[in-house]
């Protein structure tokens, strides 16, 4: 686990508890995937992804608090609903 995450972790959390797993890989049935888009292009292609792999619940990464759904009414007029967390 990289430096910043575990002093983030202790930070932010109350005993916390790592988990190390021989393999660094996701579980079976998580996908994964990293799309380097323009600003414009996000809202779109994230709502097609959704759209076309029927998700039902993700989470999304993105580099700045400002990526993502440009707004919450972006998500809700796609039947998506978000809740947005920055630390």
């Amino acid at each position: 686990m990289p430096d910043r995450i575990e002093t983030l972790s202790k930070d932010l959390l109350n005993n916390p508890v790592t988990v190390k797993l021989a393999l660094s890989k996701p579980a079976e049935k998580i996908k994964q995937g990293a799309y380097v888009l323009f600003d414009h292009q996000k809202d779109d292609v994230l709502v097609e992804l959704l759209k076309e792999r029927n998700v039902k619940s993700g989470i999304v990464f993105t580099s700045q608090k400002t990526n993502g759904f440009s707004n919450h009414s972006n998500a809700e007029e796609s039947g998506h609903s978000m809740r947005a967390d920055f630390f």
